[in-house]
């Protein structure tokens, strides 16, 4: 018979099944003859004897699975909320506002940009040097281009955007001030 866990105390190793005839039906954890997870709203599968549910196995069938692909999918649906509400936060008056009267940077998030494409094109460019060559002298100026551009354009990169930070920085004591 089929039913579904209605209690079980995990000190005394006791629950109750109400099954799908409508009954309800004590047993114990000796009687779970796999390794499911008993707990309130399991599924199980049971034989039952002299009132007492028997032989027990837990029911992992695609009820189960659907049920999880739903926890799944409403999740998901949740965090697609959030993320559009972020997007029509940056786009609300108020960010915008933010933007064009110059109280927050746009620059930083373009130098990130221009990192990204940089260290792609030094790599590129490397690589070409290294392999398409076809000796040992441009293999090794391929070389230093990946690693002393990747590096040479980080470094600019994290001292453009110290200077932002920095503004930013003065920014909130000249408002803490005001």
């Amino acid at each position: 018979m089929k039913g579904s866990v209605l209690g079980f105390n995990e000190a005394d190793g006791t629950g109750v099944i109400s099954g799908e005839d409508g009954n309800r039906y004590s047993f114990s954890m000796e009687e779970v003859k796999d390794d499911t997870e008993i707990s309130t709203g399991s599924k199980v599968d049971f034989d039952v004897d002299d009132g007492f549910a028997k032989e027990i196995y837990g029911v992992v069938g695609m009820a189960a699975h659907l049920d999880k692909s739903l926890e799944v999918g409403k999740e998901a649906l949740s965090m697609g909320k959030d993320a559009a509400a972020k997007a029509s936060g940056f786009f609300s008056k108020g960010m915008m506002k933010e933007i064009f009267f110059f109280n927050t940077m746009l620059t930083p998030k373009i130098i990130t940009v221009v990192y990204w494409i940089a260290l792609f094109s030094y790599i590129l460019v490397g690589l070409g040097l290294m392999f398409l060559g076809g000796s040992v002298k441009l293999f090794l100026i391929g070389l230093v281009t990946i690693i002393g551009g990747g590096v040479g354009t980080r470094i600019i990169s994290e001292l453009l955007i110290v200077l932002f930070k920095i503004h930013e920085n003065i920014q909130r004591l000249a408002d803490k001030q005001a």
